[in-house]
């Protein structure tokens, strides 16, 4: 509504304008179909006057309504409604909409001095954005039993925080291939846990893979911890033959951001 009435208010000299000569064509067909009554000799073109005088008397109401109509709206309603909006919203609000964002900390150590141009000129420094779960990585055991061109991890890295689903990249390749699978469990310092098949009978991968994209790590299965992840080549006989195991460290979603006013 309040905008219907900002929309008024803008156009409303637009409206007098359009609104004031159809009052005065209306107004003059009103006159002449009253002088064509008097001047009538026929029923039938006293007839056709009236009806005439009547459209336009009608027009002529209707034109007066909308005049005041829009006097009112823009005149009253409208700064009324203006008035009765919190302080840090204006009728603009909609079109210069801004979004409420978080200013980074300087987490990093960073020096931030501003700098001068050739010409004298400062040049502000803007702070580092601060580290985020994604892509963080914390100190953790080290790899175990990884070879490169046999059973290797790329990504994630070994200590790295994963909080989202993600792409697992490495090399899975071995002389007699047969299949590969991921394994997981708790990573609590000691080996007495036993890793479990990650998708079970289901989560074999029948593929070699060189430098590419093995699977997909979903976090979301698992409670928040520390974790040993595991990739396992077979051969034919399904026999393991090489492996490469890394912590990760699953942690919850982080909170984004939300526009000002979004609800």
């Amino acid at each position: 509504m309040g905008d219907f009435f900002f929309f008024v208010e803008s156009v409303a000299v637009g409206l007098y304008v359009f609104t004031a000569l159809g009052l005065l064509w209306s107004f003059r067909n009103f006159l002449r179909a009253r002088h064509e009554l008097r001047e009538s000799q026929f029923r039938l073109e006293r007839e056709q006057a009236q009806q005439r005088g009547g459209k336009a008397l009608t027009v002529v109401f209707l034109s007066l309504n909308i005049l005041v109509m829009v006097w009112g709206t823009a005149n009253m309603a409208a700064p009324t409604w203006r008035e009765g909006l919190p302080p840090t919203l204006d009728p603009n609000f909609a079109r210069n909409r801004a979004y409420q964002t978080s200013t980074a900390e300087n987490s990093g150590g960073f020096q931030l001095t501003p700098r001068t141009d050739a010409n004298g000129d400062v040049i502000p420094i803007t702070a580092p954005p601060p580290s985020t779960p994604k892509g963080t990585i914390l100190p953790s055991n080290p790899r175990e039993g990884c070879i490169r061109d046999q059973a290797w991890i790329d990504f994630p890295d070994n200590g790295q925080v994963v909080f989202d689903v993600i792409p697992i990249r490495g090399t899975a390749n071995i002389q007699d291939f047969a299949f590969y699978r991921f394994e997981i469990r708790p990573d609590t310092g000691s080996s007495d846990a036993m890793f479990s098949t990650i998708g079970g009978a289901q989560g074999d991968y029948v593929q070699a893979v060189v430098d590419g994209e093995l699977g997909q790590l979903v976090p979301l299965n698992y409670l928040p911890g520390n974790y040993r992840y595991r990739l396992v080549v077979f051969d034919s006989t399904s026999t393991m033959r090489a492996s490469c195991e890394i912590s990760i460290i699953i942690s919850d979603p982080i909170p984004t951001a939300t526009p000002i006013g979004a609800n």
